[in-house]
């Protein structure tokens, strides 16, 4: 028996957004890796680019957002 296939756990792929002078991290789960590249390019080229609308792509394919440590 392999503990492997017993852990619940999905891979992700980390983005770093930059958004003005802030940078944040965030992940999306592979699975969901091209529908959100596709989202989030869609809204920055029609100008739907702000962090609250650029936020909900994230959060609506399932993501979640990394603290960045201070100086990174």
């Amino acid at each position: 028996m392999s503990l492997i296939g017993s852990l619940d756990k999905k891979p992700y792929q980390a983005y770093t957004i930059e958004h003005g002078i802030e940078r944040i991290q965030v992940q999306i789960p592979l699975k969901e890796a091209r529908a959100f590249e596709t989202a989030f390019a869609e809204a920055t080229a029609d100008g739907n680019d702000s962090k609250a609308s650029l936020l909900q792509i994230v959060e609506s394919h399932g993501g979640s957002i990394r603290k960045l440590k201070r100086g990174a």
